[in-house]
């Protein structure tokens, strides 16, 4: 009976569907059946959405899975979204005990380890919410022993699958990230106008193999564009960025061959780096003032929870600074909590010269290029939004010119350890302090 038991929980397991997730290949992931949370109370999945509805605080819904998992080490959720409220990930064992991992309002993900002991028999996996209301995932998965971590070698930044705004003969419905192309050749995708100098190449997904044949396309700055074809059923395409013009991206659409839909999984930037742990080559940084935003219009700034109120269309808040910034190369901001709107930073030079840099809803961080001609003198750095909005800052900063002062620096081994400027080895680096690593200055990220 055991030997029976063992055999039809292996062809349970093999009938899961495994799918690669990004960053990681598909041996090293499997992804839980978005298709099917059935197990739970108080609660909904709406599987087309990947959402589960809660109808009362501290409901739950996941999976009922009775599968040994001795060969992963944790279980990782992505949401679609940013968490509403907070809430907890939980995995029941078969000896009737459970673990948990919080996660708090805003999150973008969770993971939770398994335990070593246990994990020979996992009953359910499951998520509960603090509030009734909704969450809805990007993906589930389990992460095999000795696997790459997600933001390794590819670094990726998935594109707003809520807002496809930019076409002809097309519509696009969120819930179900799927394009309509009315006629042959329509097409459907973003306006973006970015700078994507830091990305490689653009991934799509596709959630079902496409119904026909078509093209993935990217708009340059310069009038000129490229594409890449995929065939029918296929199940993603991607396209490599100019190096030469992908400093400003206009557009990434797609266009399909016949009238019909495209459904999709995700669509992302991947970029190459050494990790979210990994340092960043930038030059050294100094911080803009969170205390005094004292520059704008139809606009206040609480200094105390360092949040923009824009009170209008396109009203402005930021700095005034009359100052010379050519020792520096480019303004970064970071966002406390995702930005509920798309806006701009924006630069003001004399003589009313302007450039700026736009950004999504959902936002976590803006870079804005400063001026080569005219930032010897910078009137004010200022944030604009289409729609009443709040933005919480959780950090600004002017980033220098790479430093050339190198003398003392290349004296020192180049065996990636970090060292500080006084050339002492430093164990354990901290995010955000700048250090030495083979020879050169880096800030740990």
């Amino acid at each position: 009976m055991k030997k029976l038991l063992l055999i039809l929980a292996a062809l349970f397991a093999a009938f899961l569907p495994i799918h690669s997730v990004a960053n990681l290949s598909a041996q090293e992931t499997e992804e839980l059946n978005m298709q099917d949370m059935d197990n739970g109370w108080s609660s909904t999945y709406d599987a087309a959405t990947r959402t589960i509805t809660f109808t009362a605080a501290w409901g739950g819904r996941g999976w009922w899975l009775g599968r040994d998992l001795s060969t992963y080490t944790k279980v990782v959720a992505e949401f679609a979204t940013p968490a509403p409220c907070s809430g907890v990930m939980k995995v029941d064992y078969g000896d009737n005990t459970s673990a948990e991992q919080g996660y708090e309002a805003g999150a973008t993900s969770v993971e939770l380890v398994l335990d070593d002991a246990k994990k020979a028999m996992v009953n359910k996996i499951y998520f509960s919410a603090s509030e009734a209301g909704e969450l809805a995932f990007k993906t589930v998965y389990l992460v095999k022993a000795g696997a790459s971590q997600p933001g390794g070698s590819e670094v990726t930044e998935e594109l707003n699958m809520q807002n496809m705004d930019n076409g002809w003969s097309s519509t696009y419905d969120a819930a179900t990230r799927t394009i309509t192309f009315t006629a042959a050749w329509g097409g459907r995708g973003w306006w973006l106008g970015r700078d994507l100098s830091d990305y490689t190449k653009v991934v799509a997904e596709f959630a079902a193999p496409a119904p026909c044949g078509g093209v993935m396309k990217v708009d340059y700055g310069d009038n000129t564009s490229a594409e890449q074809g995929y065939e029918v059923g296929a199940t993603s395409v991607e396209i490599l960025l100019d190096d030469a013009k992908k400093v400003l991206v206009n557009k990434i659409y797609f266009s399909a061959s016949e009238a019909g839909q495209l459904a999709f999984k995700t669509v992302y930037l991947v970029k190459v780096a050494g990790g979210n742990d990994e340092p960043v080559e930038e030059g050294e940084h100094e911080a803009l003032s969170l205390s005094a935003m004292d520059y704008g219009w139809s606009s206040s700034y609480d200094a105390a929870t360092q949040t923009i109120l824009i009170e209008s269309a396109w009203a402005a808040r930021g700095w005034l600074l009359n100052k010379d910034l050519s020792a520096y190369t480019k303004v970064v901001v970071e966002f406390a909590v995702a930005t509920p709107c798309g806006g701009v930073l924006k630069a003001e030079y004399a003589e009313e010269q302007y450039n700026e840099q736009g950004f999504e809803t959902g936002a976590q961080r803006v870079e804005l290029v400063l001026d080569e001609t005219h930032k010897s003198h910078v009137v004010g750095i200022f944030f604009s939004t289409p729609e009443v909005a709040n933005l919480v800052i959780k950090s600004a900063y002017l980033v220098k010119n790479a430093s050339t002062d190198v003398e003392n620096i290349l004296s020192l081994p180049t065996d990636g350890v970090y060292y500080n400027i006084l050339g002492q080895k430093v164990a354990y680096p901290t995010r955000g302090n700048i250090y030495i690593q083979n020879g050169k200055k880096v800030i740990f990220r």
